[in-house]
């Protein structure tokens, strides 16, 4: 990732040339987390909304790293959480 990181910014690339740790961090913090954290944080609302109007299940699928379930502890009786990894099968 730290080589091609001219494919995200020719200028970032030139810039960070000597420092690998900065480019690394870079690529993760501007190219890579924005999107799932985004997605993430528009489908929590979502679900909170739902909630109000009596959802009762949550369904996880292809969860990876989801923390969902563990940083809304608030929930744990009033929401029933199932998470299903991408390779679930349901055998």
């Amino acid at each position: 990732m730290i080589q091609a990181v001219s494919f995200f910014n020719q200028d970032i690339a030139q810039k960070l040339q000597d420092h690998p740790t900065e480019i690394l961090k870079w690529v993760t913090q501007v190219q890579l987390s924005p999107t799932p954290l985004a997605r993430a944080a528009f489908c929590e609302k979502v679900l909170r909304k739902e909630m109000e109007l009596g959802t009762e299940q949550y369904v996880i699928l292809g969860a990876g790293l989801d923390t969902f379930c563990f940083r809304h502890l608030q929930f744990k009786y009033s929401l029933e959480n199932y998470v299903r990894p991408s390779n679930y099968t349901g055998i």
